[in-house]
């Protein structure tokens, strides 16, 4: 019962007790860790079989790639867009049920900073209790790797 009503949800503040329930699956963080490669890390385990079933982590059809609109990168040129090809586990434990921290990989390089990109995530759930990320679908905007561009010195 939450607080508030004792008839289910719709008439209180929550189903729960407070201080009742999981993990709730947010996304802490999104960074550029390389020019085809964003690092994602979650609050809590998500599910990872590997096997591309219903919510698994590793399907990249949970994961989309868009550019920032009116943004552009050192080189002055407009931000190149992106599509997600892979999606790897980083440092999953051998036989563990979930990951935290996951590696999405682009089909090329990202424009150089200061390019913007915004990830979308839709469909994960929590390892343990199959609640599904909050909020569905879930957006954060990360800058691109910053990159020197080389400069041609007569001397």
């Amino acid at each position: 019962m939450g607080w508030g009503g004792t008839l289910g949800p719709e008439f209180g503040w929550g189903a729960l007790p407070w201080g009742a329930g999981g993990d709730a699956l947010q996304l802490a963080r999104a960074e550029a860790v390389r020019e085809n490669c964003v690092r994602l890390y979650f609050t809590t385990l998500l599910k990872w079989t590997g096997i591309l079933d219903l919510n698994d982590g590793a399907d990249p059809g949970h994961y989309e790639v868009s550019v920032v609109e009116g943004t552009s990168g050192s080189d002055g040129k407009p931000t190149r867009p992106v599509m997600v090809t892979t999606v790897e586990a980083v440092g999953r434990a051998l036989g563990a049920a979930g990951v935290s921290v996951v590696d999405v990989w682009l089909d090329r390089p990202m424009s150089p900073f200061p390019a913007k990109y915004a990830i979308t995530i839709t469909g994960l759930v929590v390892a343990a209790s199959g609640d599904l990320i909050a909020p569905n679908p879930t957006i954060a905007i990360f800058d691109a790797v910053y990159r020197s561009i080389p400069v041609n010195v007569a001397g």
